[in-house]
């Protein structure tokens, strides 16, 4: 495990149920208990978005993960995340680089400490909404499943 860099940009699926006008809302963002990070994929450098998500797509479509096609996909660049979380949250959060053999991509998000259950709750559902504010700000950010 290594940190993204900050230059990165990151993809994260969002079903339809987690949507409002088309724009992922905090639930999309938020951290099941059983796991310590938001899954992410980190879009490889040598693509443009759009590539790079075919190229997700094609991951998750090989590791049966069901993509509905009415979801979208987010797009964050990896150092704007940090610092937003930390300057509208005052959290601070690591974007950790996780490969498998299934998905070379895959990465997570997490507060840097790990807290007692209630101060991590509190900071990964401050996670959760901050990121969907930055996809408000931004729309141009969502992609389609397609």
């Amino acid at each position: 495990m290594t940190d993204v860099n900050h230059l990165a940009l990151l993809g994260r699926y969002c079903g339809p149920s987690t949507l409002k006008h088309g724009i992922p809302k905090a639930d999309a963002f938020w951290v099941r208990p059983i796991d310590n990070y938001l899954s992410v994929n980190v879009l490889p450098d040598d693509l443009g978005v759009e590539e790079g998500l075919a190229q997700i797509r094609k991951i998750l479509a090989k590791k049966r993960f069901g993509a509905n096609p009415n979801g979208r996909f987010a797009v964050f660049n990896a150092g704007r995340v940090v610092q937003y979380v930390r300057k509208y949250g005052n959290v601070d959060v690591r974007i950790k680089h996780m490969p498998s053999p299934d998905d070379p991509t895959h990465a997570g998000i997490a507060p840097a400490e790990r807290y007692d259950e209630n101060v991590w709750y509190k900071s990964t559902r401050t996670v959760a909404r901050l990121l969907s504010r930055i996809l408000r700000e931004n729309p141009d950010s969502v992609y389609p499943v397609r």
